[in-house]
């Protein structure tokens, strides 16, 4: 049976990973400011991109163009980039590699920025690794960094420039906006896109959102019952012998709830996600017992064995969503159960139980709501006894059904 399981779920991995649509609709305008319709490969660019791959049409050519011919690209209600030279600060911000210089170094450069709020007062992001800045235009103007810089003021004291803060402050008045709301503002993208979508309404000039599907951190809960398909591996070893057997065909029940807190950065393709599950399996089966003394084979023996099981986990891990349209998504995930209690019981003998294990995962999501998941974790130390020499493993393929509940 294990080998039925790893083949039935290598197959739902394949079918996942073989899944996802990756051109979109979008365009882009040359030099000549020519907008041309195209689809684009949206890679969901985690860093500011230099080029970008596309087609004319689903049949045709798939072709590649860089920032040298493109003054702006956009997937349509997704993202949108421009084109522009600007005066960027490429100090780190990670504190091993801060100086003692609180002044901002710039060099001109030509990149692409993305578009998160277009209006009166537009905001731009770049990001490149661990660098991330922001810059920001009012109307007709040009596009300027808005200066955050972190340094050493001694050698375990690091300061901040705030500089952006005082930007913000002078560029954009609005009687809806107050001092505390800029000193309150941090140097971040959740932070930025409300304050700068703030600024517009009050102007009422008819911002865009650009980056609607910049999510910030979202928690939600489902309830997740399924059924799994399991088998037992047990084996005991002694100074002069071994005994094994192996229980097939175990029909196991769980039930859980399931927490999600879907990142913001990458469209909400990314989430952490924790459960609090009971699985539980009971059965009286025949088993052919395997043993060896002194290392020779003995004749093998039938035994009825009757085995309860019943465990309580805590698994917490990371899943990856793969959109299909607006209303249905694909995910995979992996995931490390760990043990918060539960029992196993075989012939009456309790068991110590140790139930550490990863699992692996993957599923069809709907409207945000209603979900199925394929989900496979293969030996999975259950049991020990070290009194008796026993060890037990368990491999098991479980069918998860999802609501979300709020």
């Amino acid at each position: 049976m294990k080998k039925q399981l790893t083949t039935i779920f290598l197959v739902l991995v394949c079918f996942g990973s073989f899944a996802q649509v990756t051109f979109d609709k979008g365009y882009y305008i040359n030099n000549g400011n020519q907008k041309v319709e195209c689809l684009i490969k949206n890679l969901d660019w985690s860093d500011n991109p230099t080029s970008f791959q596309y087609k004319l049409s689903e049949n045709s050519e798939l072709k590649t163009i860089t920032i040298k011919d493109v003054k702006e690209f956009s997937v349509y209600n997704s993202l949108k980039y421009l084109r522009a030279t600007v005066k960027i600060d490429r100090s780190s911000d990670n504190t091993n590699d801060l100086d003692s210089n609180r002044n901002i170094k710039f060099a001109e450069e030509e990149i692409f920025l993305r578009t998160m709020v277009e209006g009166d007062a537009t905001l731009y992001n770049y990001q490149e690794g661990n660098l991330t800045r922001f810059f920001f235009k009012k109307e007709a103007s040009e596009i300027k960094q808005l200066i955050y810089k972190r340094y050493f003021v001694t050698a375990t004291k690091v300061g901040k420039n705030n500089q952006y803060q005082q930007q913000l402050w002078n560029s954009l008045k609005c009687q809806k906006l107050s001092i505390k709301d800029i000193e309150r503002l941090d140097y971040k993208a959740s932070k930025l896109i409300p304050f700068f979508i703030k600024y517009n309404k009050c102007h009422d000039s008819g911002f865009v959102e650009i980056e609607n599907n910049y999510k910030k951190e979202s928690l939600s809960f489902s309830l997740r019952p399924g059924i799994s398909l399991s088998s037992l591996d047990t084996k005991s070893r002694g100074t002069f012998f071994t005994r094994n057997f192996t229980s097939d065909n175990l029909t196991a029940y769980r039930f859980a709830i399931e927490g999600e807190l879907v990142i913001g950065s990458n469209n909400g393709k990314w989430a952490v996600l924790f459960e609090l599950a009971y699985e539980s399996f009971k059965t009286k089966q025949e088993a052919s017992i395997v043993s060896s003394i002194g290392g020779v084979v003995v004749p093998t023996t039938l035994r009825i064995i009757e085995i309860d099981y019943t465990s309580i986990e805590f698994p917490i891990g990371l899943r990856h969503y793969l959109f299909l349209n607006g209303n249905s998504k694909l995910f995979v995930n992996g995931v490390f159960s760990l043990s918060a209690g539960g029992n196993l019981s075989i012939d009456n003998f309790t068991e110590l139980k140790k139930a550490h294990s990863f699992k692996f995962g993957v599923g069809y999501k709907y409207k945000d709501k209603y979900s199925l998941e394929f989900r496979y974790g293969a030996n999975k130390n259950i049991g020990r006894n070290t009194d008796r020499g026993w060890s037990y493993q368990n491999n098991m393929l479980s069918i998860i059904f999802g609501y979300k509940i709020f």
